[in-house]
């Protein structure tokens, strides 16, 4: 939710994405779901750090540093939750494909050692490796189960503080 009040706060608009698709075996294959999660992530900080590079103002620069920060934040329990989950077949989880559609070890180092574009050359290309999430004929495209969306329902979050406000560390 704090992703869709920042993206209208700055757009003066709804948010562009409220239905989402995803593969086939999302919320009931936990490889399936930790995949997608790095997946997802991955694409986001790639998109992030090239807003950080071409955005025109400073203040545009430093939301898309936070987001992306906030995004490798979320990578982490992927990383985390792995070796902990038993999968049916293969017992513990200990490698996770990523948007690179690599495995890698969900023990350091991994991708979550530093952070990096992807080789994308501009948004653009971002956008266009999540069209698979967001839009239904390149859902199809990429496999996805698009029988079944999944719908975000905008609701007013109870936050102890609001969103992007600064605290000043007091010794």
């Amino acid at each position: 939710m704090s992703h869709y009040l920042l993206e209208e706060s700055l757009t003066k608009k709804p948010a562009a994405f409220t239905t989402f698709y995803y593969p086939a075996k999302m919320f009931a294959d936990a490889q399936t779901t930790l995949n997608v999660l790095v997946t997802l992530e991955d694409a986001f900080i790639a998109a992030y750090l090239i807003g950080v590079r071409d955005f025109s103002t400073a203040d545009l620069r430093v939301t898309a540093a936070r987001i992306m920060g906030i995004e490798s934040d979320h990578r982490t329990p992927a990383r985390v939750v792995g070796p902990g989950v038993a999968t049916a077949d293969s017992g513990p989880i200990e490698q996770i494909t990523g948007i690179q559609k690599t495995a890698e070890s969900v023990d350091p180092p991994n991708n979550n050692g530093y952070e990096r574009t992807l080789a994308l050359k501009n948004i653009d290309q971002a956008v266009e490796a999540l069209l698979p999430f967001v839009e239904p004929k390149a859902a199809a495209k990429a496999g996805f189960d698009t029988s079944k969306p999944y719908k975000f329902v905008p609701f007013t979050p109870t936050l102890p503080n609001p969103l992007g406000e600064f605290h000043s560390l007091k010794g």
